[in-house]
């Protein structure tokens, strides 16, 4: 029996505290009662010496005086015997001015209680005081008594614990945790599959016993495991639904864990990512997508994991070898506690959609090009022969110094390239992505009535309406005209017999409400670009329409139907949206917005168009201009003398590298990018800065922005001026440089 509450003991840890908790109990209970009962037998000891002291007073002071002062021996020495052998009293002795004169017993302790009684007698009518009795009495027998109490009371109450606390781990043992035991066995063996082979017993008592709280604990097991059972049915239910529903999106659909593990991929993601499911589920991001991939969406990945959704594009190459533009979208997963437990990441291939629109803005290009190539090349014809009949004038006019014959021979040159450009014009059909920048409506407006004017012919009236204070817009302004002819002709087929086409711009600020009415704007700041005409006019049927491609409403081979959805396109793509109001035998209203340019940038867009170039601070530095044109090279040379900037020039890479060997100082070097010889500006910068670390450098290039950074020639850092540009942006990028 004792082998086997041992074990019980050490297995179970309600036992072990129980065990604790009532030893350190009954402990403290024993010492406090033991402290008191200490306290009151040392107080009774106390009381009983100071009882043997009073007797000495009443009994033995008066008649030792008397003895004393008779000089009787045999009685002072009876008296004091008498006192000595009262209990505890060690010592009694009778002291005369500190000396002590008689005297009997002797002292065994060292902790004593002492008490003096005058001995006091009345002669003569005086009281004289002819000694002092000194009584002294032990203290040993009384902390010996106390000792002996306190052994009897530990034992006792030890013996008395140990029965209580045997009695009550019995009991424990009884009534609770062999109970508990087999609820515990019985949790463990919970199917949540098979209810039958949980057999959770209803009552864990005996049959003669009532039904306790053990009892209703299984009870509720009992309850909650069928509870439990049933959720977890309904649950695999809604998976297998969900797994179906996921199955058959177009798209694929991941769950990614906070620790960037797959949870959850459906069939379109496994064929994408070339591995079942069994092979994804469980393994890290970076592991199935590649290092290559995983870089490029790490940000999007850690900042979904942050709690921001995402919606980005980017073009991916799959295992199968092909390469897709896919939009992206990533929700975060919030767990209960708020925290983000992951995220579901869907993909949309949109390659297909990103082509339609690369063609048809093709084009658009190709069919607004026929009907500006005449009015255009005649007019810049007209400017070039212009431009060349005063340069023959000014050459008789002004004497021949070197700097006129240089400048002259320059304008002559880019002539005769003006006039190659025109001749090309008509073979313009080179795709080109979106540059959006800041772009001032009053400027594109007035240019856009010149150029209409001339195009439209003479039966169609332009007219601008002024307006004040119109935001800056961000857009491409080469597609923005486009997209603004395109509306134009379309204006204009709709007046056979002539009329008037209005343009005009406002600012507009779209709420929520609003936003809510059309299903492709966003709640911001916009431009509003409207081109009005007095035309026939458009149905209801017909404006729900006019956006598609290639839908017309003219005859065969007068249309594409590719004109309103550009401006659909382009409005979209660059963050705006279109519409159209129209009234029947009334005209038609095209409204384009853009988005407006941020504040911040907007001023600096305006101080830009207003800041002359002569009022950029210059720095009286030396820059390296490196340019294989002369021609543009001696125009960058002569414009940073004008800014007070020393300049070196040098026509290649080549007489770059042997212009820095020899020059003692040199703040920056001004190169274009792509050059003859080669050697290109980006070797050249290399180069130059392994030599001379910490040279500033500013490139220049006649190629689109894409350029250079998709092929990984540039940093993102670095500073490229793209031709053309002007005297202005030179000036702040190498002032900004400089710094």
């Amino acid at each position: 029996m004792s082998r086997v509450v041992g074990k019980f003991i050490l297995k179970s840890v309600l036992a072990r505290r129980l065990i604790l908790a009532l030893v350190l109990v009954s402990s403290l209970f024993t010492a406090i009662l033991t402290a008191f009962q200490l306290f009151v037998d040392y107080r009774r000891g106390v009381s009983d010496i100071e009882s043997s002291f009073s007797l000495v007073e009443t009994s033995y002071l008066s008649g030792l005086t008397s003895s004393f002062w008779t000089f009787d021996e045999g009685q002072v020495h009876t008296l004091l015997d008498g006192m000595v052998k009262l209990p505890d009293v060690e010592v009694v002795s009778i002291r005369i001015d500190g000396e002590t004169k008689r005297s009997m017993g002797q002292p065994t302790s060292e902790k004593t209680l002492t008490a003096e009684f005058p001995m006091r007698i009345i002669h003569r009518e005086k009281t004289l005081t002819i000694g002092t009795l000194v009584v002294v009495a032990s203290l040993s027998s009384l902390h010996q008594r106390l000792w002996q109490d306190l052994a009897v009371i530990f034992i006792g109450n030890a013996l008395k614990t140990f029965l209580v606390v045997g009695f009550v781990f019995a009991l424990f043992h009884r009534m609770v945790t062999r109970r508990l035991d087999q609820l515990v066995s019985v949790i463990r063996r919970f199917n949540l599959e098979n209810s039958a082979a949980t057999g959770i017993p209803a009552k864990i008592t005996s049959a003669h016993q009532s039904a306790d709280e053990i009892d209703a604990i299984g009870v509720a097991l009992q309850d909650m495991h069928g509870d439990l059972a049933t959720s977890h049915q309904s649950v695999r239910e809604r998976e297998r639904e969900l797994r179906v529903i996921t199955n058959t999106l177009p798209a694929p659909m991941v769950h990614v864990s906070a620790a960037q593990r797959y949870m959850f991929v459906n069939k379109v993601a496994e064929d994408w990512l070339g591995r079942p499911a069994s092979e994804i589920i469980g393994q890290p991001v970076g592991e199935i997508l590649g290092s290559v991939t995983y870089e490029k969406l790490r940000p999007y990945i850690e900042t979904a994991l942050s709690g921001t959704p995402q919606e980005f594009e980017m073009q991916l190459t799959f295992p199968d070898g092909q390469t897709r533009e896919i939009e992206f979208s990533y929700v975060p997963n919030f767990a209960v506690d708020g925290t983000v437990s992951g995220f579901f990441g869907l993909g949309i291939d949109v390659s297909q959609r990103h082509l339609l629109e690369a063609r048809l803005r093709q084009s658009q290009k190709m069919e607004a090009v026929g009907q500006l190539t005449g009015g255009i090349a005649h007019e810049f014809n007209n400017l070039l022969q212009v431009v060349v009949g005063n340069v023959h004038l000014l050459e008789t006019d002004i004497p021949n110094t070197l700097a006129s014959l240089r400048s002259f021979g320059a304008i002559k040159r880019n002539v005769t390239r003006g006039a190659e450009l025109t001749s090309r014009l008509l073979s313009f059909s080179r795709q080109q992505p979106l540059a959006p920048r800041p772009v001032v409506i009053d400027k594109v407006l007035a240019e856009m009535q010149d150029m209409l004017s001339r195009t439209l012919g003479e039966t169609i009236q332009i007219a601008v309406e002024p307006a004040v204070a119109i935001w800056t817009a961000e857009a491409d302004p080469g597609q923005l005209e486009n997209a603004l002819l395109n509306l134009a002709l379309n204006s204009r087929d709709a007046m056979p017999k002539g009329g008037t086409i209005t343009l005009s711009a406002a600012n507009a600020r779209i709420d929520e409400a609003e936003a809510a009415r059309h299903t492709e704007a966003s709640p911001g700041d916009y431009v509003k670009l409207s081109v009005a005409d007095s035309g026939c006019g458009m149905t209801e049927e017909n404006i729900g329409h006019a956006f598609e491609p290639f839908f017309t409403t003219k005859d065969v081979g007068e249309g594409t139907g590719l004109g309103l959805s550009m401006v659909y396109g382009f409005a979209q793509q660059s963050g705006g949206f279109a519409e159209i109001e129209s009234v029947v035998g009334l005209g038609t209203t095209m409204h384009m917005y853009l988005p407006r340019l941020p504040l911040a940038e907007d001023e600096v867009a305006a101080s830009e168009e207003q800041l002359p170039a002569d009022t950029i601070p210059s720095s009286g530095r030396t820059i390296l201009v490196v340019e294989d044109d002369a021609d543009v090279r001696q125009s960058l040379a002569d414009q940073l003398v004008s800014l007070g900037y020393g300049v070196i020039e040098a026509e290649d890479s080549t007489k770059a590298l042997a212009i820095m060997a020899d020059a003692p100082r040199i703040d920056l070097l001004f190169t274009d990018i792509v050059m003859p010889g080669g050697l290109s500006g980006l070797d050249l910068a290399h180069q130059l800065q392994q030599q001379r670390p910490g040279l500033k450098v500013l490139f220049s290039t006649g190629y689109s922005a894409e350029i250079g950074f998709e092929a990984g020639q540039l940093d993102t850092n670095a500073v490229v001026l793209y031709k053309p540009f002007s005297k202005v942006e030179m000036a702040r990028a190498i002032a900004d440089i400089l710094i």
